[in-house]
Order: C-alpha cells, then structure tokens, then sequence
C-alpha cells in the first residue's frame, strides 16, 4: 500500500487588503515612517501576511526593482529574511508553498552582484536558512 502525501494544509485568513506589490509597496513605505500611526498598522499587516504563500515572492520582487527606493528594498529584504526564518517549513497556519520555495531558491541566487551590500547581506541570510532547512 502506497503512502500518499497529506494534502496541503488550507490557506490562511487574509486580514486587511489583499497583497498586490502596489500595496505591498505602500505599506512598505508606511511601515518605515516616523509617525507611529502610520508605522504600527503597517507593521501589523506585514506581519499578518507572512503566512501567506506568496508574501516572499512579492518581496523578492520589490527587492530586485531598481526603480524603487533603496531603504524600501532593504525593509522588503529584511521582511523575506524574516519570512524564510519563520515560514519557510510548512505550518497548518500557512507558510511558504512549493512553488514559490522552488522560484525562490533560483531567483535568491541569481542577480546578487546588481544588489548593494546591505541587500546582498540580508539575502545571503536567508539563502543560508534554506540552505540549512532544505539540505542535509
């Protein structure tokens, strides 16, 4: 008798809008602001969107687009970072799918001589997290 895989476990709840790299570009910027009222929630809804599958593919994007602020890519950097740190194994709760693991592994190695040091860093810290997770 052939053993199957579980089936995946069901997505998370979404609170707040729904991710697109527009506002995730946003709240990004949000969450980098002096003014609390504007940093917390955007804070908060990084945080609540980890889980979901496609949050460190988004990131990623933002992180390797020139056109946008440097300070806004190395917050994005640090939010993958922290993603691959807290949801690159699977939890009922949500976490990093399949797919976007496989595209992540090719994507965070290719392109990191354009990226500035500070980037370059925060990325090759969340390489060697997947390196130790998904490599014996």
């Amino acid at each position: 008798m052939a053993t199957s895989s579980p089936p995946p476990p069901p997505a998370p709840e979404q609170t707040g809008p729904p991710l697109t790299l527009e506002t995730l570009l946003q709240v990004l910027q949000a969450a980098q602001s002096p003014d609390p009222s504007q940093r917390q929630p955007a804070e908060q809804l990084l945080q609540s969107w980890e889980p979901l599958h496609n949050f460190p593919t988004a990131l990623h994007t933002v992180v390797r687009d020139v056109n946008v602020d440097e300070n806004v890519r190395q917050l994005a950097a640090i939010c993958l970072k922290n993603c691959v740190i807290r949801w690159w194994k699977r939890r009922p709760s949500g976490g990093v799918g399949d797919e976007d693991k496989a595209r992540l592994r090719v994507a965070l190695l290719s392109g990191m001589e354009v990226l500035s040091n500070q980037i370059a860093r925060i990325e090759a810290l969340a390489v060697a997290k997947i390196a130790r997770n998904d490599w014996p």
